[in-house]
């Protein structure tokens, strides 16, 4: 991993990333860590400069989306145990998975909108399996 890709993922760690876990456990009454496959990023900066939006941000939607009353709000919170971001690079090769209470992404970052998911998507996928 380059210098670029370390600077933008220290980044990650220190500001953003606790704000957006932060904002989940707000959304739903209790934690729901993110875990970031950072190897899968190795050689596009540009996909951890542009995770946060195309991939927390849309995430936190999807949960306000589904949070939006107490029956919302608690099937989330006993239904999701983590939310999981893998990058790829390409749009092609994009998945959306719900299972085991583990939200799994694997989206191409830096190639928004193509490369990511919806919160509208992401919403629906957790709402079928909650």
């Amino acid at each position: 991993m380059g210098l670029a890709e370390k600077r933008a993922m220290e980044k990650a760690m220190k500001e953003w990333l606790p704000n957006r876990e932060k904002e989940l456990a707000e959304i739903c009454g209790g934690p729901v860590p993110y875990e970031v496959d950072w190897t899968s990023f190795d050689g596009d900066a540009k996909g951890i400069e542009w995770l946060e939006h195309n991939g927390p941000q849309q995430v936190s939607m999807a949960f306000r989306g589904i949070g939006t009353d107490d029956l919302g709000r608690q099937a989330l919170r006993e239904g999701v145990k983590k939310v999981v971001l893998r990058n790829t690079g390409k749009p092609e090769e994009k998945q959306l998975g719900f299972e085991g209470g583990v939200l799994t992404l694997r989206c191409a970052f830096a190639q928004s909108p193509g490369g990511r998911f919806t919160d509208r998507e992401i919403r629906t996928a957790i709402e079928a399996k909650l």
